[in-house]
Formats: C-alpha cells, sequence, structure tokens
C-alpha cells in the first residue's frame, strides 16, 4: 500500500498513510508494513509508544524501539520517525543549519499541547545552535469546525470559540502555531480532516484503526 501523499522538505522525506484494507496487528507487522509502503529498511523503522504525554526521544544507537513518549527526533540519516494518529495532529519538523540536520515527529493531541509538547521539542531542537532554521508542516488531523470539546479541555487553551452551551469548538492548528517560533516556515502539504473526510481513520468516527504519519533524512 503506497503512502496516500509523501513529500520532500529541506532534504528529507514526510509522508501519510491513511485508510488501507490491511491494518497491522503487532510490531512485527507495523514494521513490515512501513518497510513495504516507503522502500525503507524495516530495521531503520521507529516507532513510540504514545501515551498523550510530553516526553520527546532521541533516536539514536541504543534507542529501544516503541520507547514510550509522543515526540522524538534524530540526526541519523535513513532512520525512519513513525507516529499513529486518529484525530491528533502530526506535526512535522525539520532542523537545519550549516553542518548538522535534525528531523522530528510529534503526536500532539489536546492533552499534549496543553502541556507544550511542540515547545518543549523545538527547544531541545533549537538548544544546539542559535542559528537554527526550521521547517514545520501539520498532517491531516480533526478540524476546528467539528473538535468540539467540553469546558475542562477549552480551558487549556487560546484558540476556542463556544459552539452551544457548554459546548467549544478546538482549533488544534492555531494551537500549535503558538508554540513554534516565528522564524519558523509552515508548509501545508497535508491539509485535511480526519473526521470529514473518509480517506483517513478517525476515532470521533468510531474507527479502531490508526493512520500513519512518518519522515526521515535521505542518504
Amino acid at each position: 500500500m503506497p503512502p496516500l501523499w509523501i513529500e520532500t522538505l529541506a532534504g528529507c522525506r514526510l509522508g501519510v498513510i491513511g485508510r488501507t484494507p490491511f491494518t497491522p496487528g503487532d510490531p512485527a507487522q507495523e514494521q513490515e508494513f512501513l518497510a513495504a509502503s516507503t522502500g525503507m529498511d524495516k530495521e531503520q523503522i521507529y516507532f513510540l509508544t504514545q501515551v498523550h504525554g510530553v516526553q520527546c526521544q532521541e533516536v539514536q544507537p541504543g534507542f529501544s524501539n516503541y520507547s514510550i513518549a509522543d515526540a522524538f527526533f534524530t540526526t541519523q540519516r535513513g532512520a525512519v520517525l513513525v507516529i499513529r494518529t486518529a484525530d491528533c495532529l502530526p506535526v512535522f519538523v525539520v532542523a537545519h543549519s550549516p553542518g548538522r540536520r535534525v528531523v522530528a515527529l510529534i503526536h500532539a493531541g489536546w492533552r499534549g499541547m496543553a502541556q507544550g509538547i511542540i515547545g518543549r521539542t523545538i527547544d531541545l531542537l533549537l538548544a544546539e545552535s542559535p542559528d537554527v532554521k526550521l521547517d514545520v508542516a501539520f498532517g491531516p488531523a480533526i478540524s476546528a469546525e467539528v473538535y468540539e470539546v467540553g469546558p475542562e479541555v477549552a480551558q487549556h487553551f487560546q484558540a476556542v470559540q463556544e459552539s452551544g452551551p457548554g459546548k467549544y469548538l478546538l482549533d488544534l492548528v492555531a494551537e500549535a502555531r503558538f508554540q513554534i517560533p516565528a522564524h519558523a516556515r509552515i508548509h501545508s502539504f497535508f491539509s485535511a480532516c480526519t473526521l470529514r473526510d473518509n480517506r483517513f481513520y478517525s476515532h470521533r468516527r468510531g474507527d479502531t484503526g490508526r493512520n500513519y504519519s512518518f519522515i526521515w533524512m535521505e542518504t
């Protein structure tokens, strides 16, 4: 099954796989599935055990695949970072300066975003040098027009508008932008609503499958 979308960004490849006839049932199947979809070595494909938190891991020699975190980054060429979503916002980041390039992938649901997972991850990427350039793209996620939340969620955010008594519409992309430095270049390759677009899995629609987002530096 080829990726639904794949793009090149700042010398890196990033893409999205949506709804498919085959749903991987275990880690071995996931690695085989992503290897077949991307054409990359399955031994170089890395996943996280996502828990809607703020932890960020670096993929380097000795990294334990399926480590608990909701963001990760790497300087290793050919290492494919993969996350799963079904309404949450995938955030792709390429940080580059003379002689150094880093890619990162972030699983940004409302819980992680409320705790600043995007900003925290980008801060790690910028720590090496003040001259780092940033390119950022968002993957498919539930859109502001249909992402209705209660006051217990809305209270954590700025990009909300009241939609009824005790109900609010939350804009994940707008909230993400608040955590991204002003000098970053933001790209809109994968703009789609997971709830309204049947090419994607959506938790709110009752789907149990997951969309895959991935990124790697070309060798």
